[in-house]
């Protein structure tokens, strides 16, 4: 699945995201409960790529920032925040 870095930056500051992370060598995933949305970030500031293709975000459990290519972002769900679906839009 190809997944803009656009979206994936839009889906995190408005809220707490649930991102899949895909192993680059193998068939093997994680999640992480990421986000950039201001009501969630420490006070430090994030540390920002100048590469394209990388992703920084607030990892809520590790409570640090993280960041990752985007080709081994293999999925997004938004969990908080205003457009999240509810059991109605289901």
């Amino acid at each position: 699945m190809n997944i803009s870095k656009k979206y994936i930056i839009d889906e995190l500051e408005n809220g707490i995201c649930e991102l899949t992370i895909v192993s680059e060598h193998s068939s093997a995933s994680r999640t992480i409960s990421a986000t950039l949305s201001p009501n969630h970030l420490p006070d430090m500031k994030p540390t920002i790529s100048k590469k394209p293709n990388i992703i920084v975000f607030w990892n809520m459990v590790e409570e640090q920032w993280q960041s990752y290519h985007l080709t081994t972002i293999g999925d997004i769900e938004r969990l908080t925040g205003l457009g999240v679906k509810d059991k109605e839009d289901a």
